[in-house]
This record gives C-alpha cells, structure tokens and sequence, in this order.
C-alpha cells in the first residue's frame, strides 16, 4: 500500500499511487488502504486530527470482515 500526495505551495492533491482503478468497482477485488492512507495524510495536512485518527482506524480493523467503518 502506498499512499501518495503532490503538495505545493498553495495547493495538495492526495491520491493512491496506483489510480483509483474504476473499472474495479463493484467487484470487491480492490484493496482500498492505500486511498484511505491518502486520505489520512491529507487529514494531517488539514489540521484534521481527529479525522485522521478515524480513517486510521479503519485500517486497523479487520478488513476482510468488511466491517471497517468510519
């Protein structure tokens, strides 16, 4: 999993290194960690803590129970 961000002096794109892979969705065949990473660095990036703190989390459950809520 790798988690990606392009940060300049006035503006940040947070993205998976890989893409978003569209043609996947629906399938469930995609490991969405590396989009939810993103999305933690971008939360840091905000100030967002405790944003990041519950995207985190998500990881940190088991997801392949599919109960990793937000």
């Amino acid at each position: 999993m790798a988690p990606g961000a392009n940060i300049g002096d006035e503006t940040a794109v947070f993205e998976a290194t890989h893409g978003t892979a569209p043609k996947y969705s629906n399938l469930d065949v995609i490991n969405p960690g590396s989009l939810i990473l993103s999305g933690a660095m971008m939360f840091d990036y905000l100030g967002w803590s405790e944003a990041r703190k519950k995207d985190s989390k998500s990881l940190r459950e088991d997801p392949f129970t599919k109960n990793c809520h937000l």
